[in-house]
């Protein structure tokens, strides 16, 4: 089975020339079966908007959301089951996690649980997040747990290895400043 994910894109026009001014209308999952050199849609998932990043592996594909209240950015998550033959996939409830996830790298899934790893944001204090929810019921996922990391730091770098381990960079984000007296 093939997967194939994709935004739509707003346009307008400016002296008779199409524009882009970003994606939010919607993105959609579509299942293909493949046989031979043939493909046959199977089925469509349509995720919304705000999708700012997907992770794909194994058996499911997990989503990122933007989620946008009171001035403040943050991401909700949700798992696509994909592990059907027959391209039948299932889109599992979300979680608001308490930052924004910023690549596909910060999210993973083992075993039943799902790993995020998000950022607090431009603002200052930054704190990043590692929370863990339990999605063995994907329509109804449970918090885990919960650990911040790297206050003051911004998040650079996710890796995940195995079912138990995590590596994250981080640096400080400091604007220079710098007077003289000519």
């Amino acid at each position: 089975t093939l997967y194939v994910a994709a935004s739509l894109w707003q346009l307008y026009d400016q002296a008779d020339v199409a524009v882009p001014v970003g994606s939010g209308d919607r993105t959609v999952v579509r299942s293909y079966e493949v046989t031979g050199d043939t493909l046959r849609p199977s089925d469509e998932i349509d995720l919304g908007d705000a999708v700012s990043d997907i992770n794909a592996g194994g058996s499911a594909l997990i989503v990122a959301r933007d989620h946008y209240e009171d001035g403040k950015t943050t991401s909700r998550v949700a798992v696509v089951d994909i592990h059907q033959d027959d391209g039948t996939m299932v889109l599992g409830g979300d979680v608001a996690v308490t930052g924004r996830v910023e690549s596909k790298y910060g999210l993973d899934l083992r075993a039943g649980v799902l790993r995020v790893v998000s950022e607090g944001g431009w603002s200052t204090p930054t704190t990043n997040h590692l929370e863990t929810f339990d999605v063995s019921d994907i329509l109804h996922p449970r918090a885990i747990d919960h650990e911040t990391f790297g206050d003051g730091e911004a998040l650079y770098a996710t890796l995940f290895v195995g079912g138990d381990k995590g590596f994250f960079v981080t640096y400080q984000r400091q604007d220079p400043f710098h007077a003289f007296t000519i």
